[in-house]
């Protein structure tokens, strides 16, 4: 049985850019085996905003973007995505209301883990990373 694991954005991006906590993150990936990954729908629109920004700002070379985004492209084909459904949203304006983290949740976030929940419920186990 294969390890399901959900991804939200800055995740993947640590992947994808070889920023800080790569290796670590590299090391968890290893210990799991075979992995079933999860995702928003976000996530693609999320990913094309952050390699548009690192392009706009060039701390990556054009080139450099265009590799990881083909990278992306196949990856993506690997990930089962979640619909940004009613319960889904719903939850996340439950999670933006919780006392414990009003203000410091962002709402993309929000949404995020309101799918990670919403999966988790109806899997016995889901890692996020």
């Amino acid at each position: 049985m294969s390890a399901r694991l959900y991804w939200d954005t800055s995740a993947l991006l640590i992947r994808l850019f070889g920023e800080p906590g790569n290796e670590s993150l590299t090391s968890y990936l290893a210990g799991l085996g075979e992995i079933e990954s999860f995702s928003s729908r976000l996530l693609g629109v999320e990913i094309q905003s952050a390699f548009r920004r690192r392009t706009h700002d060039q701390s990556f070379l054009i080139e450099m973007i265009r590799k990881l985004e083909l990278e992306y492209v196949k990856l993506e084909g690997m990930f089962n995505f979640m619909t940004l459904t009613d319960a889904v949203i719903n939850r996340a304006r439950g999670l933006l209301e919780h006392s414990g983290v009003s203000g410091r949740l962002r709402s993309l976030d929000a949404l995020h883990f309101a799918t990670y929940l919403e999966l988790a419920s109806k899997y016995f186990q889901i890692s996020c990373y």
